[in-house]
Protein backbone atom coordinates (compact mmCIF):
# COMPACT_ATOMS: atom_id res chain seq x y z
CA UNK A 1 0.00 0.00 0.00
CA UNK A 2 2.48 2.56 1.11
CA UNK A 3 4.49 1.42 -1.97
CA UNK A 4 1.34 2.59 -4.34
CA UNK A 5 1.39 5.86 -2.67
CA UNK A 6 4.32 6.63 -3.19
CA UNK A 7 4.68 5.73 -6.69
CA UNK A 8 1.81 8.15 -6.94
CA UNK A 9 3.36 11.01 -5.21
CA UNK A 10 6.24 10.39 -7.36
CA UNK A 11 4.27 10.61 -10.65
CA UNK A 12 2.40 13.40 -9.28
CA UNK A 13 5.37 15.73 -8.23
CA UNK A 14 7.25 15.06 -11.46
CA UNK A 15 4.19 15.77 -13.85
CA UNK A 16 2.47 18.15 -12.00
CA UNK A 17 6.06 19.99 -11.34
CA UNK A 18 6.64 20.33 -15.49
CA UNK A 19 2.65 21.18 -16.10
CA UNK A 20 2.69 23.65 -13.57
CA UNK A 21 5.72 25.37 -14.83
CA UNK A 22 4.06 25.35 -18.51
CA UNK A 23 1.01 27.07 -16.79
CA UNK A 24 3.15 29.84 -15.32
CA UNK A 25 5.17 30.12 -18.42
CA UNK A 26 2.17 30.69 -20.71
CA UNK A 27 1.30 33.34 -18.17
CA UNK A 28 -2.33 32.07 -17.17
CA UNK A 29 -1.03 30.81 -13.59
CA UNK A 30 -2.64 28.92 -10.92
CA UNK A 31 -6.20 29.43 -10.92
CA UNK A 32 -6.95 29.29 -6.82
CA UNK A 33 -3.68 31.85 -5.99
CA UNK A 34 -5.48 33.92 -3.85
CA UNK A 35 -3.65 37.77 -3.66
CA UNK A 36 -1.14 38.48 -0.83
CA UNK A 37 -2.63 40.68 2.09
CA UNK A 38 -0.81 43.83 2.55
CA UNK A 39 0.72 44.18 5.87
CA UNK A 40 1.10 47.28 8.03
CA UNK A 41 4.65 47.96 7.48
CA UNK A 42 5.24 48.87 4.38
CA UNK A 43 9.10 47.67 4.60
CA UNK A 44 8.46 44.23 5.35
CA UNK A 45 6.14 43.68 3.02
CA UNK A 46 7.85 44.70 0.19
CA UNK A 47 11.07 42.41 1.67
CA UNK A 48 8.29 39.56 2.09
CA UNK A 49 7.31 40.34 -1.76
CA UNK A 50 10.29 40.12 -3.03
CA UNK A 51 11.35 37.00 -1.42
CA UNK A 52 8.22 35.25 -2.53
CA UNK A 53 8.80 36.54 -6.45
CA UNK A 54 12.17 34.78 -6.55
CA UNK A 55 13.01 32.47 -8.61
CA UNK A 56 14.05 29.15 -7.37
CA UNK A 57 15.77 26.60 -9.94
CA UNK A 58 15.30 22.46 -8.45
CA UNK A 59 16.72 19.80 -10.65
CA UNK A 60 14.29 16.55 -10.63
CA UNK A 61 16.05 12.98 -12.09
CA UNK A 62 14.37 11.56 -15.10
CA UNK A 63 13.39 8.09 -14.43
CA UNK A 64 14.92 5.20 -16.28
CA UNK A 65 17.82 7.52 -16.81
CA UNK A 66 21.00 7.85 -14.38
CA UNK A 67 22.45 11.14 -16.59
CA UNK A 68 19.30 13.08 -17.33
CA UNK A 69 17.66 15.75 -15.36
CA UNK A 70 14.60 17.90 -15.78
CA UNK A 71 15.51 21.58 -14.19
CA UNK A 72 12.02 23.76 -13.27
CA UNK A 73 12.62 27.50 -12.25
CA UNK A 74 9.40 28.74 -10.51
CA UNK A 75 8.86 31.46 -7.94
CA UNK A 76 9.36 30.36 -4.28
CA UNK A 77 5.27 31.33 -4.36
CA UNK A 78 5.01 28.90 -6.76
CA UNK A 79 6.91 26.27 -5.37
CA UNK A 80 5.13 26.43 -1.85
CA UNK A 81 1.51 26.89 -4.03
CA UNK A 82 2.22 23.26 -5.81
CA UNK A 83 3.79 21.72 -2.37
CA UNK A 84 0.26 22.62 -0.99
CA UNK A 85 -1.31 21.04 -4.05
CA UNK A 86 0.62 17.70 -3.73
CA UNK A 87 0.38 17.37 -0.62
CA UNK A 88 -3.52 18.02 -0.83
CA UNK A 89 -3.77 15.33 -3.41
CA UNK A 90 -1.41 12.71 -1.63
CA UNK A 91 -3.73 13.01 1.28
CA UNK A 92 -6.90 12.78 -1.18
CA UNK A 93 -5.42 9.41 -2.24
CA UNK A 94 -4.60 8.15 1.25
CA UNK A 95 -8.32 9.14 2.57
CA UNK A 96 -9.71 7.45 -0.69
CA UNK A 97 -7.20 4.20 -0.12
CA UNK A 98 -8.43 4.02 3.32
CA UNK A 99 -11.91 4.33 2.76
CA UNK A 100 -12.04 1.74 -0.11
CA UNK A 101 -9.79 -1.03 2.47
CA UNK A 102 -12.14 -0.41 5.19
CA UNK A 103 -15.40 -0.95 2.81
CA UNK A 104 -13.58 -4.09 1.32
CA UNK A 105 -13.14 -5.21 5.28
CA UNK A 106 -17.02 -4.97 6.05
CA UNK A 107 -18.27 -6.62 2.52
CA UNK A 108 -15.81 -9.59 3.00
CA UNK A 109 -16.43 -12.97 4.33
CA UNK A 110 -15.86 -14.39 7.73
CA UNK A 111 -12.46 -15.35 6.99
CA UNK A 112 -11.33 -11.99 5.69
CA UNK A 113 -10.27 -14.60 2.09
Amino acid sequence: MKRIITIAFLAASTTGTAAYAQERDSGRGPVDQAPVQSTADEGESEEEESYLNEVVCRSEPVTGSRTRVNRTCLTRRDWSLLSEDTRRGIDHLDRDANQSVAAGAQNSPAGGF
